[in-house]
């Protein structure tokens, strides 16, 4: 079973949304054994793996809950203040072109005006709406059969390199974005240097980066910019990101 209807929802029980994964926003999940070893995510939804491990069914059954979520009370769209970070860091370097990953029903093309947009998407309900309102919004597969490499200054993902992401994606990034082109990430992370061993792939094909905290977002919260050439680009949006600086990293092969 789905659920579809989130105004039903209590909040004070643990409810099924479906994909194992659970509602629930009491403040003892101690004691309902459902939720043991789950991780728990926009506050009130206990998944059955951890965010990197999730199929996309599950990614867009979280996708609706936000939505609704974002609707219904203004607190759950604490994603404002990343975006607010990025959109004021694209503003400031005067980007004109950019790439977004996993922009689902929020474009940042809604909010600043560039002379090239496109976005990668998984939700075909996402991939829809976006299209109904002329944007370039398709899937990377479909993406990829007419793609133009060198296109875009800026590569945006506001959270969602957290979810399992494939080859195909990152090379698609790569070899759109221009030369020195940078790639503008977040990811919700318990422990920083572990996300970075676990994902390799990401850091193989964008070896250097920086790693920046701002005091609005969560604690467990990191912006990455990263570069799969020399970085040079990287140090002029450091000094357009409103944050503060919390480690300078590179990937070799092998590493």
């Amino acid at each position: 079973m789905i659920i579809t209807d989130f105004d039903s929802l209590m909040g004070d029980i643990p409810e099924p949304l479906g994909g194992d994964i659970w509602h629930y926003s009491g403040g003892t999940p101690q004691k309902h054994s459902i939720l043991h070893g789950r991780t728990r995510f926009l506050d009130a939804l206990w998944l059955p793996v951890p965010l990197g491990q999730l199929d996309p069914d599950q990614v867009i059954l979280i996708n609706r809950f936000r939505e609704h979520a974002i609707d219904q009370d203004a607190q759950f769209n604490k994603a404002r203040a990343s975006r607010t970070v990025i959109l004021g860091t694209l503003r400031r370097q005067n980007v004109t072109s950019v790439l977004e990953v996993g922009c689902g029903k929020f474009p940042l093309a809604q909010e600043i005006s560039l002379s090239c947009y496109q976005a990668v998407e998984i939700d075909e309900e996402a991939i829809l709406e976006c299209q109904s309102e002329g944007l370039d919004v398709n899937t990377v597969e479909k993406l990829t059969q007419c793609r133009r490499d060198n296109q875009f200054d800026v590569c945006v993902a506001l959270y969602a390199m957290h979810f399992k992401f494939s080859e195909a994606l990152l090379e698609y990034i790569a070899r759109s974005l221009k030369p020195g082109g940078v790639f503008i990430f977040n990811v919700i992370a318990i422990n920083l240097e572990k996300f970075i061993e676990t994902n390799q792939s990401l850091f193989n094909a964008f070896p250097v980066f920086r790693v920046f905290k701002t005091a609005s977002l969560s604690k467990r919260e990191f912006f990455f910019l990263a570069a799969s050439g020399s970085g040079v680009n990287t140090l002029d949006f450091a000094a357009n990101l409103d944050a503060e600086l919390v480690s300078v990293g590179s990937v070799t092969a092998g590493d």
